[in-house]
């Protein structure tokens, strides 16, 4: 192992990414007893929400321009693009896993 420090070996995003988690952790239980599981629920859905936004984002903003170009009509490019995420993603996904990553 070389002299590099704990900090310097893990990415920022990883850190970063951490260290929200706490602190969504940390202000789910102090807030009150009552409110703790509609707090971890709406920060599970914020969690899907973002992920979810950013696999749109990909789709939307590379496979419908790409689509439109090649001549695909925008009533039909949209749901095509729709159907493509739901096919794709778990596809990716288990990639990604079966690679390890």
């Amino acid at each position: 192992m070389t002299g590099r420090s704990w900090w310097s070996r893990t990415p920022w995003l990883i850190t970063i990414s951490i260290l929200l988690v706490a602190g969504v952790g940390i202000v789910i239980l102090a807030s009150p007893g009552a409110s703790r599981g509609f707090l971890a629920g709406m920060a599970v859905a914020a969690i899907a929400a973002g992920a979810a936004a950013a696999v749109v984002g990909i789709f939307g903003g590379l496979l419908v321009p790409a689509m439109l170009l090649l001549g695909v009509p925008p009533q039909e490019a949209a749901p095509v693009s729709l159907i493509l995420q739901v096919l794709v993603v778990p596809l990716g996904a288990a990639s990604h896993h079966s690679q390890g990553n």
